[in-house]
Order: structure tokens, then sequence, then C-alpha cells
């Protein structure tokens, strides 16, 4: 079984996680219409279990909005579980040998072309917008001579920050970014650093990391609320968190909880996706959202669309993902 074989094999077993009630495993999906505009929101270490919880409890209105138009499923990191690596596995649809980035620590400058920006903004032209907004520059800025996706700042319109920026900020940017621009076709990338850091401060499981994540809910409110009736809507995690610990001591001899093996994510969309899979599938999924062919590209992505099935076994039905009510 080579590597892309193997990966497949991943996803048909990932499991999906639906809202009570609804089931979209075992349904003929549809695959959507190509669209001209998609909203991406990027919750940074969102545990998987927390976000079931909080929505069985109605505390996500919007995410389970958002879930009830499309769905939402379970998926894996396929690199270490940290926000360098997963990023660079979201927006481009490689692995850590083709971008170059192995860990927080440990990277080169991601290969430029390789992104869905750039790959958007080639396919659609200049009148195309391509918006970056990163809540943590120093993982996820495009902006930087020293980012790993300096490639990307070619394309974007961005908000950079200096600092690691506090939610509020990048959600009110993100709301007036689509006030002024959503009527136009484009890509909106919006990356929250929480309810990371709330998680290394506190753990998973504590009532500031779930009020957290209720606040980026609000957000997704508000973002929803100035977003036209066509734009396709991509929420997920980069990863999760390793639930009851381990902790470590940082640099400044405080005790954190970590993430070390949390590979648990996940993604929703408004439209439906049919099955789990890795973070390698998010990027062809917005290809196909976007009526992109990926067989044009020079290198082959690892990754298959979300809104497909996967089968290895023959003329045998496909093993469809779990629910996980």
């Amino acid at each position: 079984m080579d590597r892309r074989d193997f990966l497949k094999a991943m996803a048909i077993s990932s499991a999906a996680f639906v809202l009570p009630n609804k089931v979209f495993a075992n349904e003929i999906m549809q695959i959507p219409n190509p669209t001209s505009k998609l909203l991406m929101v990027i919750w940074d270490g969102c545990e998987r279990t927390r976000v079931k919880t909080l929505m069985s409890a109605g505390l996500l209105p919007n995410l389970a909005l958002v879930a009830s138009q499309g769905s939402i499923v379970g998926v894996e990191t396929v690199a270490r579980t940290c926000t360098k690596p997963a990023h660079a596995c979201i927006i481009t649809g490689y692995g850590p040998n083709e971008t170059l980035v192995y860990d927080n620590k440990m990277w080169s400058q991601m290969p430029a072309g390789l992104s869905i920006m750039e790959r958007l903004f080639a396919h659609f032209g200049p009148n195309f917008r391509v918006f970056w907004n990163a809540g943590k520059p120093q993982h996820v800025a495009a902006s930087e001579l020293t980012s790993v996706f300096h490639c990307v700042d070619e394309v974007c319109f961005r908000c950079t920050p200096d600092a690691d920026r506090h939610p509020d900020e990048t959600g009110d940017y993100a709301v007036r970014w689509l006030e002024n621009f959503s009527a136009d076709p484009g890509f909106w990338f919006i990356h929250f650093r929480e309810p990371d850091q709330t998680g290394h401060q506190y753990g998973e499981a504590s009532d500031e990391y779930s009020a957290m994540i209720i606040r980026l809910d609000w957000w997704l409110g508000r973002m929803l609320a100035v977003c036209p009736s066509d734009m396709a809507i991509m929420v997920l995690t980069d990863h999760g968190f390793d639930i009851g610990g381990p902790h470590k001591y940082n640099k400044h001899g405080e005790l954190k909880c970590a993430h070390y093996h949390a590979p648990k994510a996940w993604v929703a969309c408004n439209r439906p996706l049919v099955r789990g899979g890795t973070l390698l599938d998010v990027a062809p999924t917005v290809y196909e959202l976007f009526g992109v062919d990926v067989n044009s590209f020079p290198r082959p992505l690892l990754g298959d669309s979300l809104f497909h099935q996967l089968s290895m076994w023959g003329n045998e039905e496909p093993k469809s993902a779990y629910s996980i009510v």
C-alpha cells in the first residue's frame, strides 16, 4: 500500500459526528454547485469532544446552524499536532515532506504555488479577492519575511498584527471585511488564536475553555449575519488537546496544558460533507467547492474531497463514516 492509499484508508476509518436526529453517512449526497465565495474560519486547538458536548447542550447555535445546512465531520491531523504544520496541511493538501513544515520550531518557508490562496488567485484572476486574517502571527502570518507562509502574501489582502491578536479583534476585522467585500468573489481565511491559548492556560476541560469556544461561536454568528446567501462556509480546527494532560513547563516556568498527541480535529460546512477524513482532505474539498480541477495540478494532492465516499473494497459497498451523536 503506497502513501496515498494509506491516507485514503485513514479517511475511510475516520469518524463523522453529526447533530442529533440528523444522519448524513448513509444518504446519497449531491455534489454542491461551484461557488465563487468561501469563508473559512479556523478555531485553533478546539477539542472535538468539547465541541460535541457544547453543541449537544445548545451552546454553539451558530456552528450548529452551519452543520444543519450541511454537515460536521471528524478529521485527523497527519503531522505533528501543532499550529504550523497543521495549517500548512490545511491550506495546501500536502504533508510536511512537501510543505517543509514539520513542527512549530522545525520548518522552512513553504514552496511557492502550493497554497489554496495562490491557486485560486491564479485560477480566477486579479478580480478574485483573497483575505488573510491570522490571530497567531508567529505561526500563521503571511506577511513577515520569516513566515512559513510568506509566499501566500503576494495574493492576499492581509491584516497581520505584530503580536497575537485577541479573538475580538480578529472577529471585528472579519466582520468589517465581509460587510465591505462579500459581494465580490473571494476566499476569506479567518484564523482565531483561541481556544488554543485558553486551553494551554486552563486545560481543555475547564469552564474558561468552554466559555472561549462559546465566544467564538458568537463571532461566527456575527460573520454569518453579514454573509450573502451564496457564500460557502467552512469552520474547522487544526488539532485538539491532550485530554486530562499531559502538562509541561514553558520557558517562563509556567505549567501549561499541551497537545502532543491530539489529532482529533473536525470540519463543519454548510454543504453536505459525506465522510470523515484527514486535514489533507480540506484543500481538495475547497477546490471542489470552487469548481477547480485538481487533476491539472503538477503535483497531485494527497487527500480527496470530503464530498466523496472512498472505497478500497472492490465491488463492495464503501464503508460509511460512523455517526457520533
